[in-house]
């Protein structure tokens, strides 16, 4: 899967660090994130990109692993309550990134 990252439509992190993650990006020529998917799809590596051709692609930096786990809420998590913590409702959602540094 391509995601175009500094395309017109980007809103994955619209916060202050997102715009400047944005501006990085761009000034450096990454243009796409690449995910790359285990069979089953509940676990996928994220690649930085220049373009979409598979060569150009490569992990963020070396010893930076970026993952999404797709996971499965506990019996009865969700919806979470009006006033559930933010932990509560990150139970609920459909995939959660991880970092680790490998340094």
């Amino acid at each position: 899967i391509d995601v175009n990252i500094t395309g017109p439509a980007w809103e994955w992190m619209n916060n202050e660090a997102g715009y400047q993650h944005y501006n990085t990006n761009r000034a450096v020529g990454y243009r796409f994130l690449q995910v790359h998917w285990n069979e089953d799809y509940t676990v996928g590596e994220i690649w930085n990109c220049k373009n979409t051709q598979e060569p150009n692609c490569q992990q963020m930096c070396k010893g930076l692993s970026l993952k999404i786990h797709r996971q499965t809420p506990p019996e009865g998590a969700c919806p979470p309550a009006k006033d559930a913590s933010k932990e509560d409702v990150t139970k609920c959602a459909k995939f959660i990134r991880t970092s680790s540094y490998n340094f």
